[in-house]
């Protein structure tokens, strides 16, 4: 185990045993760390298990031995109107991954990880990864579950937005050190960082520029991390307490959105375009409700963005070494994509899952038998149509719910909404495997949250517990605050 390894469980178990909001920081903070084996893979039979996996696990385990949080799960992972599409997704999932490799046993599948350096079509049969993956889909519908009991608690939509802070400023220094360590040669003081058992594009140059990719595998995992973070700060910015909050959160933000545009990843443009619709319709959204938090900064946001834009426009138009080395690296990362090896090859594995389910009638193959190149696929020839198609109810589930008429909470549940399109955007073009992933089981769940305590007297109960400590000993934000500009 390498030396970040023992930092982190050092600190895995101070949250652990700790009563404050420490665990669900250091959650929200591993987000950003994908490239760090924290048990060693010799132990693990070359199985890399990342930091956010086992702070989730433990954020779970935490949350579930809370008084009468067990029973409340259970209770909603059983009712209609919280989470029992999830629970019916699940079970699919199940079924589907311990019957079809013997039912369509044969058939040819692109496995997730290479045999013999080479990934290629192999016949279907039960192998580790449908244990392994089947463990990542139920640890994020775990997670999505105990941050929906948790978001309901005095206090926690002001811990979970420090949260974000938290996310985001690690995006950002893990960020800056690789382009450091690029710029001066020091790339072996990020090896520690860096021995998880994927294969890592550290090296790569798009157009003349050296990709950043923080300490993710490669730039695709790095820049729509960057674009997602950004995606969630733009959209609670008007929720932040007026100051350090919220001027860390602008400050994050910029760099998030340069960060993921130096990342030079299709996903990450895709994202950034994406990102750009959210934040104009989020925009439009305020103008028009009267009633809406953040209503005030409306024409102060105009204008920065105008004055962004054109700035960009004169330095491009001024600096013509720039320019032709911008749309050198457009024309490579999105132009010419389809040219690309790299476009060929995961068009073949969407070929291949698309055959599997035809080969399956439908049913799938079973979580982690087969790989493509985006989400969409994944689902389907991993779960089946019928998998598929109560996942996407989950969601659609999310963007309906209502909170209520509580200002706070319908505040963070709308801009938790608008924010969670990017991450799904994003994995729909890039993900291999049907898991939704913690980022997003991390929304989900605090939309879910915020929006199933609806009572008057609830509202009223947490208003006022905000101004004092909560059962965690975490001095919390006032509401009132919160809502400030």
């Amino acid at each position: 185990m390498t030396y970040p390894g023992v930092i982190f469980w050092v600190l895995l178990l101070w949250g652990a045993v700790s009563r404050g909001p420490v665990l669900l920081y250091l959650l929200m903070g591993s987000l950003a760390i994908g490239s760090l084996a924290v048990v060693p893979p010799s132990l693990t039979g070359g199985v890399t298990i990342q930091p956010d996996s086992v702070c989730a696990a433990v954020f779970f385990v935490k949350t579930i031995c809370r008084p009468h949080a067990a029973r409340w799960m259970i209770d909603a992972a059983l009712r209609p109107q919280k989470f029992l599409l999830l629970t019916m997704f699940l079970l699919i999932c199940v079924v589907c991954t311990i019957f079809a490799p013997d039912l369509f046993a044969g058939i040819a599948v692109m496995p997730l990880r290479a045999s013999g350096g080479e990934l290629a079509p192999i016949a279907l049969h039960h192998s580790a990864a449908n244990v392994s993956q089947m463990g990542y889909l139920s640890l994020s519908a775990g997670t999505a579950l105990a941050f929906a009991y948790a978001a309901q608690r005095p206090g926690f939509l002001a811990q979970i937005m420090r949260g974000y802070l938290v996310c985001g400023f690690v995006l950002v220094v893990t960020g800056l050190m690789d382009i450091t360590a690029q710029r001066l040669g020091l790339e072996s003081l990020l090896t520690p960082f860096r021995n998880a058992t994927y294969s890592f594009l550290i090296d790569n140059v798009v157009g003349g520029y050296q990709r950043v990719i923080g300490l993710m595998p490669e730039a695709s995992a790095y820049g729509p991390a960057c674009v997602s973070a950004a995606a969630v700060l733009a959209m609670l910015r008007p929720l932040y307490p007026a100051g350090v909050q919220r001027n860390l959160c602008v400050g994050l933000l910029v760099a998030l959105l340069l960060l993921g545009f130096l990342s030079t990843s299709t996903t990450a443009f895709a994202s950034i375009a994406m990102f750009a619709v959210i934040y104009g319709a989020d925009w439009c959204r305020r103008a028009a409700s009267p009633r809406a938090v953040g209503r005030a900064t409306l024409p102060v946001e105009l204008a920065v963005a105008g004055a962004l834009i054109l700035a960009a426009a004169l330095v491009l138009a001024f600096d013509d070494a720039l320019l032709r080395g911008s749309m050198a690296m457009l024309d490579e990362t999105v132009f010419d994509k389809t040219g690309t090896t790299s476009y060929l090859v995961r068009s073949y594995w969407n070929a291949v899952s698309w055959a599997d389910v035809a080969a399956s009638y439908g049913m799938g193959v079973g979580v982690g038998s087969t790989r493509s190149s985006d989400w969409v696929v994944a689902l389907v020839s991993n779960t089946g149509i019928l998998g598929a198609f109560t996942l996407g109810m989950v969601f659609l589930q999310a963007f309906l719910r209502n909170p209520g008429h509580d200002r706070q909470r319908a505040g963070v549940a709308t801009a938790l909404k608008f924010a969670m399109i990017i991450p799904l955007a994003a994995e729909t073009v890039s993900s291999p495997v049907p898991d939704f992933g913690l980022g997003v089981a991390i929304l989900l769940g605090t939309i879910a949250g915020v929006s199933l305590t609806r009572s008057s007297r609830a509202a009223t109960s947490r208003v006022r517990a905000a101004y004092q400590p909560d059962d965690d000993n975490d001095l919390d934000i006032p509401a009132p605050a919160m809502l400030a500009g």
